[in-house]
């Protein structure tokens, strides 16, 4: 027993945590009973100190001599990389989900906060953080986040020792997911801590958790022409007196966010992810409508997305359900449907027929109401003959920049013959003359726009006005020929067969630059060009800041300016008075008519002679 006493004695120096009461109790009874009853208990009562000794000395170790033990103030810097440059206004919180216990001491151990269930601290599960952050969401009242500091891409903050949850809130437009990381007390006897690092740009390993933290939506509206993807095109609208509309094929692509989800609970409690578009009314109603992942398979309606609307309207709204999100996260989704450009008020020209789709997503999870809105949009284009430049189609004068006043364009008149008048001016001497040509607008006369160079197929049809216009709206970029079907009132038909060239480029954006419309005629197997009216567009667009605005269609490509260049060379279809001789051109009908009148006075010679021969033998 005596050996038993030194060994606690020299355990008390080491440990301090067997008092000298203790150690002088244990001696009394030792020499009162040393050989009576209590032998036993003594040896129990002293091996119960040798237990509770080396309980002791693991939880409560004496610091070094001369160093201080840890404490609940003890702190190291913790540090989250990569926050997304875009993201100015975003905050960054770390909520603690492990803490550590101190007595006098030092460091007793580790345990999870209230409401926070951990089986193995050192390794919780994925469904453990997925709980835990529910947790801190619903009772963020409770808890007392500790928030980070920007340094660049970094965040950074001194921190107590435990684990944390990374939050990031506020976000323009990328989809954080939590981090989890953790300041730890490595050595028990003096008062230092590690602090550790989440990069959000990588998978973080936590034993066996881990988590993507970063990812951001993307949303991409393209006109498909030939299988490519553009952001204009150029189309045929369907209209009062114009060509057939053309099929117009539309294709949204979008990357999902990963959303995390366990077991237990979501870090995004039903999180909104949905595409929506709304087409003018210049365009028909949808047609078709196809969701489908990257292979092209058909999604499921209802069990992954609802529609609403679609087929038959002018606008969707596809929302994305949460447990296919959650299921899905960071794959590509598209959405195709189709639709014709048709309306009598479709929009001429340089005035574009654009189309604006949305993307609204969750991107905050502490606050479940705050989504992000991204945009993207696209044009059409279709062109008139003898229209207005700002993309009206009627003669009536309209508005550019605030401005009242016409702005018809003139590639075409219809004219009566040219007339030619002469006049001279007598000084001293000399005589100087002066031939002037002239022609004036003719109305009534019947046009047909044909896809052939026989005349054959007929696209549109037109009656020149009493400005001698032509219109023509509607009208893809591409090559037509111009017939006249009837002629006006007291003129002969003009059947010359125009080819009209239209001719158009677009910026990379899909915005309308310039176009030109060309008129030639045939001479023999050859076509001549005998007009041309050519038009440059000079725009603001500022496509990066009208993205954010809430307008559903805001005017990206807005004319600023029209500029006729030097190409202005309009052409003039003539037609002749039935009545006239015309000086230049006609052969044939001054032969015929020359013809006509030698013919009448043959049969007029004739027929007095005729009757003179009457006579004379009448005598």
């Amino acid at each position: 027993m005596r050996r038993i006493f030194k060994k606690l004695w020299i355990k008390r120096e080491e440990t301090s945590i067997i008092s000298s009461e203790l150690y002088v109790h244990f001696f009394y009874l030792y020499k009162k009973n040393r050989k009576g009853k209590m032998k036993k208990k003594i040896i129990k009562t002293a091996a119960f100190g040798v237990v509770a000794t080396g309980i002791a000395s693991a939880l409560l170790p004496v610091s070094a001599e001369g160093a201080t033990p840890p404490s609940a103030t003890t702190k190291a810097t913790i540090t989250v990389q990569n926050v997304d440059t875009a993201d100015a206004n975003a905050e960054v919180k770390a909520y603690r989900i492990v803490k550590p216990e101190f007595n006098d001491h030092g460091l007793l151990g580790y345990k999870a906060v209230d409401g926070i269930t951990i089986a193995d601290l050192a390794k919780p599960t994925s469904e453990e953080v997925q709980a835990a952050v529910s947790y801190i969401l619903a009772h963020q009242t409770e808890f007392e986040p500790i928030s980070l500091t920007r340094n660049g891409t970094d965040f950074t903050a001194e921190a107590p020792a435990g684990e944390y949850v990374v939050l990031v809130s506020k976000s323009n437009t990328t989809v954080y997911n939590p981090a989890i990381v953790s300041v730890n007390i490595p050595n028990a006897n003096v008062d230092a801590a590690d602090g550790g690092t989440v990069n959000l740009n990588n998978a973080f390993a936590n034993g066996k958790v881990a988590f993507l933290k970063r990812s951001t939506p993307t949303m991409e509206k393209n006109i498909i022409v030939d299988g490519q993807k553009k952001k204009g095109d150029l189309v045929s609208a369907d209209g009062v007196g114009s060509t057939v509309a053309d099929e117009i094929t539309f294709q949204i692509d979008t990357q999902l966010p990963s959303y995390q989800v366990g077991e237990n609970g979501t870090v995004y409690k039903n999180p909104r992810f949905e595409i929506s578009d709304k087409l003018q009314d210049v365009f028909e109603n949808i047609s078709e409508i196809k969701i489908q992942n990257a292979a092209g398979a058909d999604l499921v309606a209802n069990t992954d997305y609802e529609l609403v609307n679609g087929v038959g309207s002018k606008d969707f709204t596809v929302k994305f359900k949460s447990e296919y999100l959650m299921a899905h996260g960071n794959e590509a989704v598209k959405i195709v449907y189709k639709t014709k450009l048709t309306s009598t008020e479709t929009n001429q020209n340089f005035a574009d027929n654009k189309n604006v789709a949305t993307l609204k997503y969750s991107n905050d999870p502490t606050n479940e109401q705050s989504v992000k809105t991204v945009k993207d949009k696209t044009y059409h284009y279709t062109f008139s003959i003898d229209g207005n430049i700002d993309g009206t189609w009627e003669e009536s004068g309209s508005t550019i920049d605030g401005k009242q006043g016409k702005h018809q364009t003139n590639e075409l008149s219809k004219v009566s013959e040219r007339t030619d008048s002469t006049t001279w001016e007598e000084k001293e001497d000399e005589t100087h003359t002066f031939t002037k040509h002239s022609t004036k607008a003719l109305a009534g006369a019947k046009f047909g726009l044909y896809s052939d160079e026989d005349a054959q197929t007929k696209i549109a049809e037109t009656t020149s006005t009493d400005k001698g216009f032509m219109n023509f709206h509607g009208l893809d970029a591409g090559t037509y020929y111009l017939k006249e079907i009837s002629a006006p009132a007291g003129y002969s038909l003009n059947n010359t067969v125009y080819k009209i060239n239209i001719v158009a480029n677009l910026d990379e954006e899909g915005v309308l630059t310039d176009y030109s419309i060309s008129t030639e005629t045939k001479v023999g197997a050859a076509w001549n060009k005998v007009g041309e009216m050519k038009y440059t567009n000079t725009k603001e667009v500022d496509n990066k800041a009208l993205l954010d605005t809430g307008d559903e269609n805001p005017d990206y490509g807005k004319v600023k300016n029209t500029i006729v260049t030097a190409i202005d060379n309009p052409t003039q279809i003539e037609n002749t008075k039935l009545a006239a001789l015309p000086s230049t051109g006609g052969v044939g009908t001054v032969m015929f008519t020359v013809a006509g009148i030698g013919l009448f006075c043959g049969f007029g010679y004739a027929f007095m002679q005729a009757r003179k021969e009457k006579e004379e033998l009448a005598k």
